[in-house]
């Protein structure tokens, strides 16, 4: 809208399901589909974070609002 320029940043972990590198070969500029399992996902904008899902530790952070807050405590021994 206003012209200006925003870094957008997304780390993601998790597992690579299938890969198919088609008729790639050594040295080219290759585009391949890849599938992926993912357990955690951060996407940040200008420095803040939006997003951050940890399925390992059972993490949803939304707009600064940790969604599983209440549920973590719960489930704690």
């Amino acid at each position: 809208e206003t012209g200006g320029v925003m870094a957008s940043e997304m780390v993601m972990g998790g597992m690579f399901t299938e890969i198919d590198p088609g008729s790639a070969k050594v040295g080219d500029n290759t585009e391949m589909p890849i599938k992926a399992t993912l357990n955690y996902l951060k996407w940040s904008i200008n420095g803040r974070t939006d997003v951050e899902i940890d399925m390992l530790r059972c993490v949803w952070i939304q707009d600064g609002i940790d969604r599983m807050a209440a549920i973590r405590a719960a489930i704690q021994v």
